[in-house]
């Protein structure tokens, strides 16, 4: 369920002086595949069926209270965003892929080529996540213990492989169970060969764990349904478990935003 109460809560992040800082590191190793990180989907075809819901991931060991902190859109993957926050080592000054170092947790329905890291990469390096060419295909981001309620988000197709994703859907779960659409794409032709960034605007009022792009059968421009991108970015707000030690005065939710929480005194 969703729980639009916390907006009243919302602490903005200062001036986006996280942009600029990081220093960033080269692209690590490639990360073994299994079933905890795959959809585990035994087959697939070109056309037709739902998708059946990914793997869920591991139980929340936090039930609040939760800082709500804003991340506001300025350009594609200016610094502002949840993903490079997430990715943001503040004690080096050094930016990191936060699927390698396990805050966010990546599942795919299949594999052709890339890693899943590749996914958030923030490099531009050319190295594309690729799904197999079968439906459904669809990457799923797991923000683990904390929720995010989008108002942006941005995906790149920077790699010489051209099949550029057109009609596709932008969800959010809680379950993975039942996704709510937040922005469906139909014929969007924001990515090609000289336009390898775009960006969309998003409208909820909820909060999600989980966020997904599905490709709809044959959804790219070569008439198939491979998924190709990298460097997926989201803004908005991100609830963050509070912990004794960094409570200090900042408002906080007395219990997980989609439960309703409310505002501590």
């Amino acid at each position: 369920g969703g729980g639009s109460s916390a907006t009243s809560v919302t602490l903005t992040t200062p001036g986006g002086g996280m942009r600029g800082q990081a220093i960033r590191k080269p692209a690590g190793p490639i990360i073994p595949l299994s079933s905890a990180n795959l959809g585990g989907l035994s087959g697939g075809s070109s056309t037709g069926g739902s998708p059946p819901p990914p793997v869920p991931g591991p139980p929340r060991k936090h039930s609040g209270p939760y800082q709500c902190r804003t991340f506001t859109f300025t350009a594609p993957h200016d610094g502002n965003g949840i993903i490079f926050y997430l990715g943001l080592n503040r004690r080096e000054g050094k930016w990191y892929n936060p699927v390698e170092t396990k805050s966010l947790r990546v599942i795919a329905s299949s594999l052709e080529s890339g890693t899943l890291a590749m996914t958030v990469d923030q490099e531009f390096n050319e190295l594309l996540y690729q799904s197999k060419d079968e439906y459904p295909s669809w990457v799923v981001f797991d923000f683990l213990e904390y929720s995010v309620r989008p108002n942006h988000y941005s995906i790149a197709h920077k790699g010489v492989l051209e099949s550029y994703m057109r009609s596709w859907r932008f969800e959010g779960s809680n379950d993975t169970v039942q996704w709510d659409p937040l922005c469906v794409h139909s014929n969007d032709i924001s990515l090609s060969k000289v336009s390898s960034v775009a960006h969309w605007a998003v409208n909820t009022t909820r909060e999600y764990r989980y966020l997904r792009l599905l490709l709809d059968p044959r959804g790219n421009t070569d008439g198939r349904s491979a998924l190709l991108f990298n460097a997926f970015e989201v803004y908005g707000d991100l609830f963050i478990p509070v912990t004794g030690a960094s409570r200090g005065g900042a408002a906080v939710l007395d219990s997980h935003p989609v439960s309703g929480g409310r505002r501590l005194a």
